[in-house]
């Protein structure tokens, strides 16, 4: 697993959590997954245990690892915040198409030395006439994604 199917486990337990607003950011090599979703305590980035089940519930533990312990989960003003830090430049067009087609209440943010470069939600990518649950869509949003990469 790597560190962008990690983004996607972070999505993922935001979307079980009940989340009706999930923002992912994007800076270099870190992120950060913000949602409203309730979560009814801190979790144990440490624990290789889960509460889910079968082959799920690793996600956070794996985060851990991946990052070198450089991550955290906090709780802040009714939203949960997750953060990370890898080794290694995340690649936007290879993730937030698949973020965007798990649900569309996405908003993305690319960020370069925390200031914003660019922004994707739903209504931007209506705007770009871009439906992420159409495969050839799909294909079309890595495409922009990659040219507001490389332009901004």
């Amino acid at each position: 697993m790597d560190e962008e199917d990690l983004i996607l486990e972070g999505v993922k337990n935001s979307l079980e959590a009940g989340a009706s607003i999930i923002e992912v950011s994007i800076d270099g090599n870190s992120f950060s997954i913000v949602d409203d979703g309730e979560m009814s305590r801190i979790p144990d980035f440490r624990a290789c245990s889960s509460s889910k089940g079968g082959k799920r519930g690793r996600g956070l533990f794996l985060i851990s690892e991946a990052s070198r312990g450089r991550c955290s989960i906090t709780r802040e003003s009714g939203r949960t915040v997750l953060r990370a830090t890898f080794d290694r430049a995340l690649e936007a067009e290879r993730i937030i198409p698949i973020c965007f087609n798990l649900t569309q209440t996405l908003v993305f943010h690319s960020l370069r030395d925390g200031r914003e470069r660019y922004l994707l939600d739903s209504e931007v990518l209506r705007k770009m006439d871009v439906d992420p649950m159409k495969a050839i869509d799909l294909a079309r949003l890595k495409r922009i994604i990659r040219e507001k990469e490389q332009r901004s």
